[in-house]
């Protein structure tokens, strides 16, 4: 079962990969950046395509098409990361899952457990 933690980081990593994917296949297809939707997919995808622009050369074809590498670098980054940070997740899930099963999680103090099982 996923968490709510798990499930939020999968929703960013997709919504990051839908951006980043979207503006690659513009620029493949030779959009238009007057167009009002092309720009705010190049405005928003643009934060997260930062750390990685320049990185790879971008190859250039006829009618203005571009495949920018840098960005698909960009998608197999934040998948990884992504993978990462939700695997950490459950390793600190199952950590706290086994320690409370050990019992070594929070238990009631010794005197609180006694005066419950006394009948008054």
């Amino acid at each position: 079962m996923q968490s709510l933690a798990t499930s939020a980081v999968y929703f960013c990593v997709a919504i990051i990969e839908l951006l980043i994917g979207v503006r690659v296949l513009l620029k493949l297809f030779g959009a238009n950046e007057v167009a009002l939707f092309v720009r705010l997919i190049y405005d928003l995808s643009h934060i997260f395509f930062v750390p990685f622009e320049g990185m790879f050369p971008s190859i250039s074809f006829a009618l203005g098409s571009v495949l920018e590498l840098s960005a698909i670098f960009a998608l197999v980054v934040y998948l990884f990361l992504g993978y990462l940070v939700n695997r950490l997740i459950e390793l600190i899930r199952d950590s706290l899952t086994h320690q409370i099963a050990q019992g070594k999680g929070k238990q009631p103090p010794k005197e609180a457990v006694k005066e419950k099982s006394t009948p008054n």
